[in-house]
């Protein structure tokens, strides 16, 4: 399956037209930006995007909050990718430099977690497939946030990510795929994926732009910091009640990508003996590690 539409991505160092999600120029063997990349690069989309953030600024000022929007897109510019996980998780990644955060995908095929039940793990599979194809068994998901918050149904522990270490392979969707992909009745048997519609989609140094399209009309004159970093990620009872921006991150990272860690300090002895020792480690590497 190959990149979406009729618009092809071209070989930065070559021209040549690439047509398929290789990772590398058929021609001169370049190493290719990923292809959840590519397709946030094309044109038509970033003009869409362009378009819908336009739109939304237009509507700020229409409702008096331009102000606010500019303050909202300044905590934008700063936001990260943030994980959450369980403690046994968080522990046995950060005390293993060697170890790779890794895909749902790869992680059921090399045996280091079970398969979700047979129905979730089809609709995971077909999502991925419906959104980029054979390389969605390399995307890792994460959430855009502002105030190292995170995603509290996934685990009780937030990880916050560097730029440096994931900006050259993330981008960004408006929402959770799955929902995306339902609210936009997006099928995945039509061919180059072309029934996405262009605008939903950012590189990473867009998120503001993808971030102030979704969420423009949600502004009030009167919102403080937080206010700001509420509507941009919503803590839902459930999975499905989560309201975010969801970052795609091609091929996943180590340890070393980790800025720093949110987290409660556990009252039971065996899991505040692991917490305290993330605490170390991280430490030990000057990262922050911050309790809430």
């Amino acid at each position: 399956m190959g990149v979406t539409g009729m618009e092809h991505y071209r070989c930065p160092n070559c021209g040549r037209d690439i047509i398929t999600d290789d990772r590398d120029c058929p021609g001169c063997k370049t190493t290719l930006a990923p292809v959840n990349v590519r397709e946030a690069q094309r044109a038509t989309e970033q003009a869409a995007l362009q378009r819908r953030y336009d739109e939304a600024l237009q509507t700020a000022k229409d409702n008096d909050v331009h102000d606010n929007a500019m303050i909202f897109e300044g905590h934008l510019k700063k936001s990260f990718a943030v994980i959450n996980m369980e403690l046994e998780d968080l522990y046995s990644f950060i005390n293993n430099p060697y170890d790779n955060y890794l895909s749902y995908e790869r992680q059921v095929e090399a045996q280091r977690r079970e398969p979700a039940k047979s129905t979730d793990d089809r609709i995971r599979r077909i999502i991925g497939m419906t959104i980029f194809g054979k390389p969605s068994e390399d995307i890792c998901y994460a959430a855009l946030s502002i105030d190292g918050n995170g995603l509290k149904n996934y685990g009780d522990y937030t990880i916050c990510l560097s730029d440096e270490k994931i900006s050259s392979k993330a981008t960004l969707l408006e929402e959770n795929s799955y929902k995306f992909v339902h609210r936009h009745k997006i099928t995945s048997n039509i061919p180059d994926r072309l029934d996405i519609p262009p605008g939903y989609r950012a590189l990473w140094a867009d998120r503001h732009k993808l971030a102030v399209a979704k969420l423009a009309n949600k502004l009030q004159k009167s919102f403080t910091d937080s206010e700001y970093a509420k509507i941009l990620l919503v803590n839902g009872k459930n999975r499905m009640m989560d309201d975010f921006i969801e970052v795609h991150i091609y091929e996943g990272f180590k340890n070393e990508a980790v800025d720093k860690v949110y987290g409660i300090c556990p009252t039971k002895k065996r899991d505040r003996t692991k917490w305290l020792a993330v605490k170390q480690i991280l430490t030990i590497n000057g990262k922050q590690c911050c309790e809430r």
